[in-house]
């Protein structure tokens, strides 16, 4: 990856890190799980109003230790790109229902800023005030939409 990162930048590139996670077991397309199901979204959330067979709705100490895990998953990228002035960090892709722990991604971006830098939306023109304010409407990789509260971009450079 930091090959790739620095033939990028030789060919006078702008970087956006973009990590992903997937479920090992059950995968959509041909199963019956994604990672938007990840946590179970809350009663009457779309896109279905309970969440498939199989998916459990986490408690509050659930979503605790998911994040901690899902900062420790990301930490890596957040020091491989500073370490390479990568121009931008995705903390998510298509977490649907982790999306709906605003807090938990405020945190998770704050304390990813100490990493990588300063935090600003992809629309140079959206409102830094809010570092989760960018998120409504379509994402800004894929065309996924995701429900308002959601990570997304970190700017590092």
């Amino acid at each position: 990856m930091r090959q790739t990162i620095r033939q990028a930048h030789a060919l006078g590139l702008k970087v956006l890190l973009k990590p992903h996670i997937d479920l090992l077991r059950d995968n959509k397309p041909k199963g019956r799980f994604w990672r938007g199901d990840i946590g179970g979204c809350p009663e009457g959330m779309p896109p279905a109003p309970h969440p498939p067979a199989g998916v459990k709705r986490f408690t509050a100490t659930e979503w605790d230790a998911w994040f901690a895990s899902y900062a420790q998953f990301l930490a890596p990228y957040a020091s491989l790109a500073q370490e390479e002035g990568v121009a931008m960090l995705s903390l998510n892709t298509e977490l649907y229902c982790p999306n709906l722990q605003a807090d938990r991604w405020r945190k998770l971006a704050a304390d990813t800023r100490k990493t990588c830098g300063a935090f600003g939306p992809a629309d140079p023109d959206a409102s830094c005030d809010d570092p989760l304010a960018q998120v409504q409407g379509p994402a800004h990789s894929g065309g996924d939409r995701r429900p308002r509260g959601g990570g997304d971009l970190v700017r590092c450079r």
